[in-house]
């Protein structure tokens, strides 16, 4: 049997381990080592014949109040960027690009990642989403836990539904 992890903040581990309660020094322990209290890791991986991860990208960071607010285009085009270094790093992983990707590690031992952003908070226009996609990006959710300009969430108080620029964004990936 083979698993799909269909959730994995690979990069937060690398990036902003804080975020997700890890000490830096334990977060960027090398994925080929085992840790017990990491979500995730190379031995982990192989030991339940995972095929694919869904490696979110989580476009915010804190800022001194320790609030959470969007990064811009260009930080995020560098989150994206940065699943190729880590690729490179750990060629036990391949970016899924298509199916003829998926088709060429099904019966390997290297795991798809399929490039995904958790809340399109920088994202501010259709084009900006095909950029996202010419980047590698397969998959999106709209928002997170934050409004943003696309959407309310479940962290909203006066629930607006899809503002016109989410409904666009929505039509942009439809016809993609």
């Amino acid at each position: 049997m083979r698993f799909i992890d269909l959730h994995e903040d690979l990069q937060i581990y690398h990036l902003y381990p804080e975020l997700i309660g890890y000490e830096k020094d334990f977060a960027q322990t090398d994925f080929y080592q085992y840790q017990a209290n990491r979500q995730a890791d190379i031995p982990g991986y192989k030991k339940v014949n995972t095929k694919i991860v869904v490696a979110t990208i989580f476009p915010y960071i804190q800022d001194e109040n320790g609030r959470l607010i969007a990064v811009d285009l260009d930080d995020l085009t560098r989150m994206v960027v940065w699943y190729e270094q880590f690729v490179e790093d750990y060629p036990e992983f391949v970016i899924l690009q298509d199916k003829g990707t998926l088709s060429q590690i099904i019966d390997t031992d290297q795991i798809g990642l399929v490039i995904h952003v958790e809340g399109l908070g920088p994202i501010t226009s259709a084009e900006q989403i095909d950029w996202l996609a010419q980047l590698g990006v397969k998959s999106v959710g709209l928002s997170w836990n934050l409004s943003n300009p696309l959407c309310s969430t479940c962290e909203t108080k006066k629930d607006q539904g899809l503002t016109q620029a989410g409904k666009e964004i929505i039509e942009s990936i439809i016809a993609n």
